[in-house]
């Protein structure tokens, strides 16, 4: 180690206090990088075996996430990193490290690390000090970006589940003018050769087939059925010129019985005619009634949308636990195709104090864990019980459970099962800390090969007010 390099690593708080001997060890432990503008000093999954002392240049911290590289932190010389991974016991790093300059790194080794924290005090409250403001700033990071996976995993989920209703909506207002356009004419041309009183005869029949209640909905097998009685009394009636009203006649739910009742009041010159008539009509009313429905489902959803994120309301309420369940289930329905959902709610299941939509987080990544590991099969079961003055939430699933060995790490921050750049390892670690920290409740689960169950227990009143933001906490998890 050139002096100027032992110089500037002097200038670092955690190293200004070692001695001589300690400064040795550092020099015996490591070595000299150069890095290039954009090369990597080391990669997200990559073993976490050296200490990074920065001598010159600019370092930026950044993690994968859904194919983009999100900045965590930038670092300018001199100042170390790659320390939380190490201190936390996690073999790999969490985070990229990319050089935004032409840096130059010196790297310690692991060994030496440990070596030094365990014989100089001074320097191990050095570094750790600077840990724990770097955990804050990390967990700062994390809850914004739980924030924006809520949003992400809303928008997801309201994007699919209105993309039917809309494009139903779109279709039948598209029909529904055409068809408006028909019934005026048809009309039009029906009242030039009935008589008033017959004319009114048919459209108070007409009114009372498709408006005073719903379009009947058919099954695909009654629906084919019916299609082929009507075509088949057409034709017996000579009407096979009609064949294209078929489709309207049966979407009104209309049986030949009907078609007899319209033929007794209608002139034989006029049927074909009244029968465009009633199709046109029939298309018209179905227009209305699939924008009706589809204005009625986006509605729905999105109040359920606004339950799932708590929106106009105050950061603490009494929470609904069972219908905060259902509204993450729904948020996430387009997940859970092909799977057995199996709901067990406790009916008198009273509120529980609480941030609703930090809550809202935690159901939302022990359903979304869960529904990684069944993978399209299988079952998941939600269950709510009281247990005297705690409520008790239990998400369970059939997948193939969790290895034994990494059982003790699974709230550990950063620690993920998932491949680099798929998961950031804090979704179990932040329901952790809103469960236990912000809500004074309890977190366990129990796993093996078949069922992996999550067991969370809420006080239904704290004891103590709960911690407002800022409090050494995360700063509102999704």
């Amino acid at each position: 180690m050139g002096l100027e390099v032992f110089e500037r690593i002097r200038q670092i708080p955690a190293f200004s206090s070692l001695e001589r001997e300690g400064m040795e060890q550092v020099a015996s432990g490591g070595r000299i990088t150069k890095l290039a503008a954009g090369e990597y000093c080391f990669k997200a999954g990559q073993p976490a075996d050296w200490l990074m002392v920065l001598i010159y240049g600019q370092i930026q911290i950044t993690q994968q996430e859904q194919g983009q590289e999100r900045v965590m932190v930038t670092y300018q010389a001199p100042d170390f990193f790659g320390d939380i991974p190490i201190l936390l016991g996690q073999p790999n790093y969490f985070a990229n490290a990319r050089a935004l300059t032409e840096c130059k790194v010196y790297r310690l080794h692991v060994d030496s690390f440990w070596q030094i924290l365990g014989r100089y005090p001074e320097a191990t409250r050095q570094f750790m000090q600077a840990a724990a403001q770097r955990m804050n700033r990390l967990q700062a990071f994390s809850s914004e970006r739980q924030r924006l996976s809520a949003v992400s995993t809303l928008a997801a989920g309201l994007a699919h589940e209105l993309n039917n209703p809309a494009s139903a909506a779109l279709r039948a207002s598209q029909r529904l003018g055409e068809a408006v356009v028909e019934v005026q004419r048809t009309s039009a041309e029906l009242a030039r050769y009935l008589p008033p009183a017959q004319y009114q005869e048919l459209l108070e029949l007409l009114d009372s087939w498709l408006w005073e209640g719903e379009l009947t909905v058919l099954t695909p097998l009654r629906r084919s059925d019916l299609e082929e009685e009507v075509a088949t009394w057409l034709e017996h009636n000579h009407l096979a010129e009609a064949w294209e009203m078929v489709e309207a006649i049966v979407e009104a739910g209309l049986e030949t019985p009907d078609l007899e009742v319209w033929k007794s009041k209608v002139p034989p010159e006029c049927f074909v005619g009244s029968l465009r008539w009633l199709a046109a009509s029939v298309r018209a009313a179905s227009g209305v009634c699939t924008t009706s429905r589809s204005a009625a489902r986006i509605s729905g959803l999105v109040d359920t949308m606004r339950g799932y994120a708590y929106l106009d309301q105050a950061p603490v309420q009494e929470v609904n636990l069972n219908e905060a369940l259902d509204s993450t289930l729904r948020v996430l329905n387009y997940q859970t195709g092909g799977l057995e959902i199996v709901r067990d709610y406790a009916t008198d299941l009273p509120s529980v104090t609480g941030y609703g939509s930090e809550l809202g987080s935690v159901w939302t990544t022990l359903i979304e864990n869960a529904l990684q590991a069944l993978g399209g099969q299988g079952r998941l079961e939600l269950r709510t019980r009281q247990e005297h003055q705690q409520v008790l939430v239990e998400v369970t699933d059939s997948g193939p459970g969790i290895a034994l060995e990494i059982q003790p790490r699974i709230f550990d921050p950063f620690f993920t099962t998932r491949e680099v750049g798929e998961g950031r390892g804090l979704g179990l670690s932040l329901a952790y800390q809103t469960v236990v920290e912000r809500h004074r409740g309890d977190i366990q689960f129990t796993s093996r090969p078949g069922e992996t169950r999550f067991q969370v227990r809420l006080p239904i009143h704290p004891s103590t007010p709960l911690p407002t933001l800022g409090e050494g906490t995360p700063q509102g998890v999704i």
